[in-house]
């Protein structure tokens, strides 16, 4: 059963009790996976059966879903940043090259996360798979680290690294097919993006994926560890994110022809004038589902997309095969969302945090969680973090995160806190949501587009300019500069006692 979830328990600050001082009797295993760029609606149960998904269907179906979660940020690192901190991009110590903002940032190593303070607590503590640190092996306290990565990220960092999938195939005599696209440039030009969203097969078979590969370390690791201590599993697929890349037989199973194109006008009904112009016309080179793709490319890549999300739905099956969900509870959750031809565009630029890239799929299950159960209120992918120190009574600084727990709604239903959320985005158009009400406020300019929604869930009917919603544009327009505007926190990593 769950337990009765005390702030606080075992730490005073982020400053962790002894050993020999804290309970480790009775608290559960937790995993977490995490996909990377998959909308809210493509798993099965959300998308009436379009995306075939039982195995994390049944998952869900037996916990809580959170049906309407949004991510911290609508750009790779400073959402798993936020996952791993559970504050808002600009919250945490992030890297001095990177954004002000935190646009682009990662957390810098000495920083508080939600695994230091559980192997502080006396977690075993584990991440496979995509990580997005700086460095590829930065410590945030992970006692096991093995890493798939997207290695063009890594280009300026000397010396250059191999992360542990590409090693291990290496080690296999199978990297060369692969060695072209090792080291892709980092800022690639219109015919370089072009590149990337085409959708090609993977070059070798299924076993060498890196879904598979992650999902067999997960294992590995599960089977090898010791097992007096409860343990922390993070295990972080890279897909289905770029390079639209299924091995078979997956890249088979569904026929290009059977996709249904999407209309380049649908979604932007609504837009503010500027934003509908940079949607269209400018702001994405390469991304564009309208001139800059041939038909048959945008049909694989969608059909991709569906092969790449089976893939990893059966992966999650097979790893559930050596978890036992009397004791542990695990959650699935995506980094953030992907236009999927919606708006006319593939991919994730423009990084603006309207409902394809801002809102992602969240539940969890297992360990004794309410089984059938839809929490509707808004709630944040960055909650993850003060839920799972709740749940582990590992302590922390709970009060000074932006997430809240959310134990109360996993163990009897309760709803959680109506409060305003904020999305960051990349490209100066932020988003706040309190209750029914959304705001999508251009940062350096004047646009403002309001949307109920409940009645207007598309996001096609801007409210903005409604004399009755005068009031709440500016008020919410105020919460995201406030937002943006805290301060840093200085959270140093808990260490074990």
């Amino acid at each position: 059963m769950l337990p009765a979830s005390p702030r606080g328990f075992g730490t005073v600050g982020s400053v962790s009790l002894p050993p020999d001082e804290v309970d480790r009797s009775g608290r559960p295993n937790i995993v977490l996976i995490i996909t990377d760029q998959q909308r809210h609606d493509q798993l099965g149960s959300w998308s009436d059966g379009f995306f075939e998904t039982p195995h994390l269907d049944r998952l869900a179906d037996d916990g809580t879903r959170f049906d309407t979660t949004y991510t911290m940020s609508t750009l790779c690192a400073p959402a798993r940043g936020s996952l791993l901190t559970g504050l808002y991009p600009n919250r945490f110590r992030g890297h001095r090259d990177d954004r002000p903002d935190g646009g682009g940032r990662s957390v810098r190593e000495g920083f508080f996360t939600v695994a230091h303070q559980l192997r502080a607590a006396g977690y075993q503590t584990a991440h496979v798979g995509k990580g997005h640190f700086k460095p590829m092996r930065a410590r945030h306290g992970f006692d096991h680290l093995r890493v798939a990565e997207h290695l063009n990220l890594y280009r300026n960092e000397s010396p250059r690294p191999v992360d542990d999938h590409v090693a291990w195939l290496l080690w296999q005599g199978k990297a060369e097919p692969l060695a072209t696209g090792l080291f892709p440039p980092r800022h690639p030009d219109a015919e370089r993006v072009r590149e990337q969203l085409s959708a090609v097969r993977y070059p070798l078979p299924q076993q060498f994926h890196p879904t598979s590969w992650v999902t067999d370390e997960a294992i590995s690791w599960l089977e090898a560890r010791p097992t007096d201590r409860p343990f922390y599993l993070q295990v972080s697929y890279p897909h289905p994110h770029t390079p639209y890349n299924p091995p078979a037989p997956y890249a088979g199973r569904y026929d290009p022809a059977d996709i249904t194109l999407p209309d380049r006008e649908q979604g932007l009904q609504g837009m503010a004038p500027q934003l509908r112009h940079w949607l269209t016309t400018h702001a994405a080179p390469g991304t564009r589902i309208v001139g800059d793709h041939p038909e048959t490319t945008i049909r694989r890549v969608l059909t991709y997309i569906r092969a790449l999300i089976v893939q990893i739905d059966d992966a999650v099956g097979r790893l559930l095969e050596h978890v036992d969900l009397d004791d542990t509870i695990v959650f699935f959750v995506s980094d953030h969302g992907d236009f999927g031809g919606h708006r006319g565009l593939l991919s994730k630029v423009p990084c603006v945090a309207l409902e394809d890239l801002a809102r992602v799929p969240m539940f969890g299950s297992g360990g004794g969680i309410g089984a059938g159960r839809r929490i509707t209120t808004p709630v944040s992918s960055g909650d993850l973090t003060p839920t799972i120190l709740d749940l582990a009574r590992a302590g922390g600084p709970l009060d000074q995160l932006d997430g809240v727990s959310l134990v109360p709604a996993l163990r009897d239903g309760t709803a959680p806190p109506e409060r305003t959320l904020y999305t960051h985005s990349m490209h100066g158009y932020p988003m706040a949501r309190r209750g029914r009400m959304k705001l999508v406020g251009e940062l350096l300019g004047d646009e403002r587009m309001l949307f109920d929604m409940e009645e207007d869930p598309g996001e096609t009917n801007d409210l903005a300019d409604a004399p009755e919603h005068r009031g709440l544009v500016e008020d919410l327009f105020d919460e995201i500069l406030r937002i943006r505007g805290m301060d840093e926190l200085s959270l140093e990593a808990p260490t074990p006692g």
